[in-house]
């Protein structure tokens, strides 16, 4: 099912004074809004598309098959926006289409729980004007809970291909970015899988695309546990895929190369962070994320360690416990320790589980991660130290994987 009206996605009376003979010569911007049964969120999403202030839009709705009120919600925009409709394997497959049947220089999607910030489309046109080598430009995000209450702002970050590969990082958030095309066709659009953002984000700086920001928020995303971002299933299996593909690339630079230890433990510690510790099923996982990222690179045994605690302590019933513990190690024990036995003592309390758990639990990966577990508390007194390691130390072992952020699964 198909709709192309003839006109799209502006008013005269919102071209801010704009000539119709000046708004000829502007770049066409194309914007996708992927939608699968979010029939709640997509007026939302449409308006904010169109209600910008840039007279040359292309608003392009590609809807997954919706079974809810989707059609009806696209109907009553007829004349203002292009749609579709039909079968797709996800968000990806959505984009891509809608960007194939898109005429823009510049593209973008936004997700239909998502919205543009008013003038985003203007403020991202004039910062390629002004930066012609710029590929991909990113801005500050807002995010709102399901009700529509602000939460915060996530600052815009700049790209870095390195730090993105070393520590599993997406950086910057898919709702606030717009891309150029050509960039977009060089990379060859985005990857069927989930996670297509950060995996596209990586594509792009290892193809040479120049990423820039700018301090103006430009979108605003709707953060929920509900999202399929923050969903294990999808996000776990996604941010280890696209580790691996990108370590896979043929004529990756050896500087890059040399990361893969690493980032595959940083990988397996990012997705502890979408796993909930309630339930065995899920502590399950968690030990057995945990014990692949300490095999993956021993070296990064600090990093493991804090991870560990963070899931032991985390929404548990041994968080009030832990806390008082770390009190006493940090009022009583900790002054009187020493450099080596602080070093060495948590690496060792490390590996004594992880051994335990492969020789006894050899069968199944889940039977390996509870006995992980099982030898973890007698030795947290002891591990508490990764709390009282420095900032420059962190930063040196990798990114602390107990953040999660919207755009990282959409």
């Amino acid at each position: 099912m198909e709709h192309i009206p003839e006109a799209v996605g502006w008013r005269p009376e919102q071209s801010d004074s704009i000539g119709c003979e000046q708004a000829s010569h502007l770049p066409l911007v194309s914007i996708v809004i992927p939608n699968r049964n979010g029939a709640d969120g997509l007026r939302g999403a449409i308006d904010s598309v169109l209600g910008q202030n840039y007279p040359r839009i292309e608003c392009i709705v590609a809807d997954g098959a919706s079974t809810d009120e989707s059609l009806d919600v696209l109907k009553s925009y007829d004349g203002r926006v292009q749609w579709f409709s039909q079968q797709d394997r996800g968000a990806f497959d959505a984009i891509n289409a809608g960007w194939k049947r898109s005429n823009g220089d510049i593209l973008a999607w936004v997700n239909s729980d998502d919205r543009l910030e008013p003038r985003a489309v203007r403020a991202a046109v004039e910062y390629f004007n002004h930066n012609p080598g710029v590929d991909v430009v990113s801005g500050a995000c807002g995010l709102i809970d399901d009700d529509g209450g602000f939460v915060e702002e996530l600052p815009p970050r700049q790209f870095e291909l390195r730090a993105a590969v070393l520590n599993c990082d997406h950086i910057i958030q898919q709702v606030a970015t717009f891309m150029r095309r050509r960039v977009i066709e060089k990379v060859g659009y985005l990857y069927p899988a989930w996670c297509h953002d950060h995996d596209l984000w990586l594509r792009i700086g290892l193809a040479g695309g120049i990423f820039g920001t700018t301090p103006r928020r430009l979108g605003t995303a709707r953060f929920s546990l509900r999202n399929l971002g923050c969903d294990p299933r999808i996000v776990v299996p996604g941010k280890i895929g696209l580790t691996e593909r990108f370590f896979e690339t043929t004529g990756l630079p050896v500087g890059l190369a040399r990361l893969k230890p690493r980032a595959m433990s940083n990988a397996y510690l990012r997705c502890v962070s979408y796993v909930s510790p309630a339930g065995r099923r899920n502590l399950a996982l968690a030990g057995t994320l945990l014990r692949r990222a300490l095999c993956a690179d021993l070296t990064n045994l600090p990093q493991v360690v804090r991870v560990s605690i963070w899931v032991l302590v985390h929404d548990t019933v041994l968080e009030w416990p832990a806390r008082a513990v770390e009190s006493v190690v940090r009022w009583f024990i900790h002054p009187w320790m020493r450099l080596p036995f602080r070093s060495l003592a948590p690496a060792a309390a490390i590996v004594i589980a992880t051994i335990l758990s492969l020789l006894i639990g050899n069968k199944t990966d889940e039977r390996a991660a509870y006995f992980f577990f099982i030898a973890m508390p007698p030795l947290l007194l002891i591990s508490l130290y990764s709390t009282l390691i420095p900032r420059q130390q962190q930063s040196e072992t990798g990114a602390t994987a107990v953040t999660v952020t919207k755009g990282d699964g959409s």
